[in-house]
């Protein structure tokens, strides 16, 4: 006897199809997925947040590093997406009391760990991986860091 059902795959939960709806509604995703909301993250946004890192950095960080805006490439890579580089605008710190390298070792043990990566003798920090709620504590967290030179 021919099953009624047979005909329509079973994917067992509903959550399949919650998933693949935030994924279809752009919009949806981009504010409830995080890596998707990073991705998609525009140029001009981005490059408003680092103005916005780098002001908060200036001010909470004093003399103890020089925070400059540098044009870059965001890497994107792992998992489901081939390493790909997106355009986005850097925040570059360049410590006076310790090197780079310490910063971010610092800063990795940070908890949560605040990542960034080094490049010409300074310290990257890419504002698509930082919500703008984030920025803040991103801005105090290197402060600490480079106080305790």
């Amino acid at each position: 006897h021919h099953n009624e059902n047979s005909r329509f795959p079973s994917y067992g939960t509903p959550f399949v199809w919650c998933t693949l709806r935030l994924y279809l509604d752009e919009q949806l995703a981009r504010k409830r997925i995080p890596t998707v909301a990073m991705i998609t993250a525009a140029p001009d946004e981005l490059k408003r947040r680092a103005s916005r890192l780098a002001s908060r950095l200036r001010k909470a960080c004093g003399d103890k590093a020089e925070i400059r805006l540098a044009r870059g490439e965001s890497r994107v890579g792992g998992g489901s997406f081939p390493e790909n580089a997106l355009p986005t605008t850097l925040v570059r710190a360049v410590p006076t009391g310790c090197t780079p390298e310490c910063l971010k070792q610092r800063l990795l043990e940070t908890v949560p760990p605040l990542i960034g990566r080094l490049e010409d003798h300074a310290f990257l920090l890419d504002p698509r991986t930082l919500a703008d709620e984030e920025l803040p504590m991103a801005a105090n967290v290197i402060a600490a860091a480079l106080n305790q030179a």
